[in-house]
């Protein structure tokens, strides 16, 4: 069985207010007090249960509801980085990389043991910075100072902004920029680093098999981006502190500073959060968090609203060897805009994850090799993030995205119709389904929730069809009674997430799709994909297709004649990996 995926997060160096006016200088004083001030809890088992939803091929995560994404809008408001700017690369020269090192700080990082200079190419250990840069010395002259500044930012930028997955390594890649005079640091677009950083590592984590996996990349921005739009694994929020400083200003970062941490055993968190994911419907998010009217009366950083033109731009987004794609033209409802059906079709550009720069031991400009994303860079286009009709239900959106891509993580066990039970009898009605639930350890509703919704789809657009025949004298009563029968069907089908109301009527069962899963055949293209009938043996897939927002009132009654039954821990049909013809081609590397 998979487990929870473990964030990559480091505790930053010692903090000295002597620093302040030269972070301030290059650009990063505003994020940098709000993380001296703590930082939240760490929920490893929510960002696996979003990481499962994640796609290589569109850079989105794919919901029951649609498509949604990190973007640069959100890199802004949660980090107050700069967007608009230089790319964040250059030359990386392995040969000689610690007299680079030596040059920058002062002091030239250890050799390897044994003399092997191949060896621990990738950077320093943040325990050696904290050894020899923890605190800077008292009355140390302003040349000192800068000195053990600069390493706190680079020490900030390698494992806050910027962290790999793999151990406590503290990256030298962007050292010769944080090298740089401190106001050239801020003509970086850091924001845009750090998206592009947080996308390559998700495409990679969204593979990982091993119980020890890791996640890197801001996942910090990340954790806030699902508090902030979604109720799945949000923790209380117990305050926000009044902010003090004249020196710099809060982000969105600032408003979760204090929360009531939620705890218990991860493998169940991860399992609860999976489910919830599942089930989660359109109109339980939150679609434009950063005009809470409760957030008013806090005046945020200006840079978290100085590039919005560049928040809906579809541009590549660079950090030296790596380019990933921003991709907002799919998400347009995060933006409070209509979303155009099918979405322009654009490459990630996959092939670009193989470039690694552990295969790579000699010089590279990055500038040159490229060159052709930079020149997109530099040309990107800005527009008003407010331009565009705006948002409205829209089936032809959901009816495409489900015919096109897989929905669910946990399936409904079966498709075979409900009165086909072989009893009518409460206590004789069991499957597969109850087996495994019986010896199982933790209920899980996504199957039920899924089977139940596709059952009363299908029931009403049966009855839909009888109601267009059923005619003749004394029917009056029984033609009542079945209309009344099939609004409620269509009411709980759509309140479960299972239907759209254009849906009603058209005489067909409501065919679902499954999601292809994390360490499974994710990096597909998801225009290959055919909507399955049965629920393909996906560890996390899932199907049926969401409501709309008309028509979203509670039926009477229950979803199931089963008001409480007992969940298993792990579906078996959901424990490998789906079929061929259910994944979406080769995965990319």
């Amino acid at each position: 069985n998979l487990t929870p995926l473990k964030a990559r997060v480091h505790s930053p160096l010692k903090w000295d207010e002597r620093y302040a006016q030269y972070l301030q200088r290059a650009g990063f004083l505003d994020i940098v007090v709000q993380v001296v001030g703590g930082l939240p809890p760490m929920d490893g088992p929510l960002l696996t249960a979003m990481v499962n939803r994640w796609r290589p091929e569109t850079h989105m995560f794919h919901l029951p509801f649609g498509e949604m994404t990190i973007t640069m809008q959100d890199a802004a408001m949660i980090l107050g980085l700069p967007l608009d700017g230089q790319p964040v690369t250059g030359i990386i020269q392995n040969e000689n990389w610690r007299d680079m090192v030596e040059m920058h700080i002062g002091i030239r990082p250890p050799e390897p043991e044994g003399g092997d200079s191949s060896k621990k190419m990738s950077g320093v250990s943040s325990a050696w910075l904290r050894e020899h840069f923890d605190v800077c010395p008292q009355g140390a002259n302003d040349e000192v100072v800068q000195r053990y500044a600069r390493v706190w930012l680079w020490h900030f930028v390698s494992t806050f902004l910027l962290p790999d997955a793999a151990g406590n390594t503290v990256s030298w890649m962007v050292l010769p920029i944080l090298g740089q005079v401190w106001e050239n640091i801020a003509v970086y677009s850091w924001g845009s680093a750090a998206l592009a950083w947080l996308y390559r590592q998700l495409c990679e984590a969204c593979r990982r098999t091993a119980r020890d996996s890791n996640v890197g990349g801001c996942t910090y921005m990340l954790q806030i981006w699902i508090w902030e739009r979604m109720p799945v694994g949000r923790p209380s929020r117990l305050r926000v502190d009044p902010w003090h400083r004249d020196d710099a200003r809060p982000t969105f970062y600032h408003v979760w500073k204090h929360v009531r941490p939620v705890r218990g055993n991860p493998d169940r968190r991860y399992r609860a959060y999976t489910n919830e994911f599942d089930v989660l419907t359109q109109h339980q998010v939150e679609w434009k968090p950063y005009d809470r009217e409760q957030l008013s009366h806090i005046v945020f950083s200006p840079t978290c609203y100085r590039d919005r033109e560049l928040w809906r731009c579809t541009t590549p987004m660079i950090l030296y060897y790596v380019v990933e794609f921003h991709m907002p033209h799919r998400v347009m409802r995060q933006f409070g805009r209509m979303q155009p059906c099918p979405p322009l079709e654009l490459s990630t550009s996959q092939q670009l994850h193989s470039i690694d720069r552990r295969k790579r031991y000699k010089e590279n400009d990055w500038r040159l090799k490229h060159g052709q994303y930079l020149l997109l860079w530099q040309n990107k286009q800005g527009c008003d993030p407010k331009g565009g009709p705006y948002w409205r239900p829209n089936n032809e959106y959901i009816r495409w995205y489900c015919t096109s891509t897989r929905t669910k993580v946990k399936p409904s066990w079966t498709n075979v119709p409900i009165e086909y039970a072989p009893s009518d009898d409460d206590a004789d009605i069991a499957d597969a389904y109850d087996t495994v639930t019986r010896h199982g350890t933790q209920p899980e509703r996504a199957p039920l929730h899924d089977y139940m919704g596709q059952q009363l789809a299908r029931l009403l657009n049966e009855a839909g069809v009888i109601m267009e025949h059923a005619v003749g004298e004394g029917d009056g009563p029984l033609r009542a009674f079945a209309e009344r029968v099939r609004k409620s069907c269509r009411r709980m089908a759509m309140r479960m997430n299972c239907m759209m109301s254009s849906d009603a009527h058209d005489g067909g069962n409501v065919q679902g799709t499954s999601l292809g899963s994390r360490r499974t055949a994710l990096a597909t293209t998801p225009r290959a994909a055919t909507p399955s009938t049965a629920a393909g043996p996906s560890r996390r897939s899932r199907g049926k297709e969401p409501a709309s927002p008309q028509e979203s009132k509670d039926s009477e009654g229950e979803q199931s004649e089963d008001d409480d039954p007992t969940y298993g821990e792990e579906l078996e049909i959901s424990h490998d990996a789906p079929p061929v013809t259910q994944t979406q081609g080769e995965s990319s590397q």
